[in-house]
């Protein structure tokens, strides 16, 4: 951006240094314009190529670590998550352990209504769960 300002710079001087009734002095200023003009276009062109170069870049990252995330996490993500029958509106929806409140309630994300969820033990062990979740 310095050749921007060195051209702002010497447009400034030229105003402040003419007379600007006379019109050779009035073409100096508009064509000073025309330079600084040129000069932001040129940087605006840069920088946007330099955007899209960049957008290209972090796209193809975003992309690669979502295949490393599927890879690592498949199993983990899959194992989370719970489906169940909304008893308002009777969608099938889908919510991980961590959206359930202290009081085993979830909320439908169709209707926006709670409802209680009722665990089922399934695990393999005498534990005294009695099918609840503790």
């Amino acid at each position: 951006m310095s050749i921007l300002n060195e051209k702002i710079s010497s447009l400034r001087e030229l105003v402040d240094g003419l007379n600007l009734k006379d019109v050779q002095d009035q073409n100096k200023i508009i064509s000073g314009l025309v330079d600084a003009l040129d000069v932001f276009a040129q940087e605006i062109e840069r920088i946007d190529n330099f955007q899209i170069r960049m957008q290209e870049q972090v796209n193809t990252i975003d992309e690669d670590l979502g295949e490393l995330e599927d890879e690592v996490y498949e199993d983990e993500f899959e194992d989370d998550l719970i489906e169940i029958s909304c008893p308002h509106c009777e969608e099938i929806i889908s919510f991980s352990e961590n959206e359930i409140n202290e009081n085993d309630e979830v909320e439908c994300p169709v209707c926006h209504k709670t409802f209680e969820v009722e665990w089922e033990c399934d695990c393999e062990c005498d534990c005294d769960c009695s099918n609840d979740k503790e």
